[in-house]
C-alpha cells in the first residue's frame, strides 16, 4: 500500500468526516477515478486528432465561403485548448495550476467557439456555392458539430446518470439481481 493511501486511510480511521470535508471534485475524482482517467485520456487523443484533422483541412483549402476558415482556425485552437486541459487533468494538476477564474475562462471560450462555429456553419449552410466551392471545410465544420454533441450526450449521460436515478429503482433492482442469483 502507497503511503498516501496509508495517510488517507489514516486521516479517515481519525476523522469519520474527513469525506464530508472534501470538495465536491474532489468527491467525484474519488468516485470516478477509472472512468475520469479513460474520459481524459479519450478526450486528449480525439482533441490531438481533431486538431491534426483540422490543420490539414485548413492547409488544403484555399477559398473561404462565410467565415469558414476563421471558424476553422479557431476550433484548432479550442482543441489545443483541450488537449492542454485534459494533460492537465491526466496528471493530476488541475488543482494546482488551476482556480475558478481559469475555469470560467475555459468554459467561456468553449461555449464563444462552440456558438461561433454553428452560427457560421448555419451561415454557409444557407448558401449553395459553400458546399460546391469549399465543400471539404464545410463537411469538417458538420463533422466538429457532430461529435460536439455526441460527446457531450455521452459524457452528462455517463457522468451524471446517478442524479437521474430513484434511489428507491436502485434498491429494488439490487434486490431483483440477489433473488435471480439465488
Amino acid at each position: 500500500m502507497t503511503e498516501k493511501k496509508k495517510a488517507s486511510q489514516h486521516i479517515d480511521e481519525e476523522d469519520p468526516q474527513a469525506k464530508t470535508k472534501q470538495t465536491a471534485y474532489e468527491r467525484f475524482l474519488h468516485e470516478n477515478k477509472k472512468p475520469w482517467l479513460f474520459f481524459n485520456l479519450f478526450t486528449t487523443l480525439g482533441s490531438i486528432g481533431l486538431a491534426v484533422g483540422t490543420f490539414l483541412v485548413l492547409n488544403t483549402q484555399v477559398d473561404d465561403c462565410k467565415g469558414l476558415k476563421t471558424a476553422l482556425w479557431l476550433v484548432f485552437a479550442m482543441h489545443i485548448v483541450n488537449t492542454i486541459e485534459t494533460i492537465i487533468n491526466l496528471f493530476s494538476l488541475e488543482k494546482r495550476l488551476c482556480n475558478g477564474y481559469m475555469i470560467c475562462g475555459f468554459f467561456i471560450f468553449e461555449i464563444i467557439v462552440l456558438s461561433y462555429m454553428q452560427v457560421v456553419y448555419f451561415e454557409a449552410q444557407q448558401e449553395d456555392y459553400c458546399m460546391t466551392r469549399t465543400p471539404l471545410m464545410y463537411f469538417w465544420m458538420m463533422g466538429q458539430i457532430l461529435v460536439f454533441y455526441f460527446v457531450v450526450v455521452l459524457t452528462i449521460c455517463f457522468f451524471f446518470r446517478k442524479f437521474c436515478q430513484d434511489p428507491n429503482l436502485k434498491d429494488d433492482e439490487d434486490d431483483d439481481f440477489v433473488a435471480t442469483k439465488q
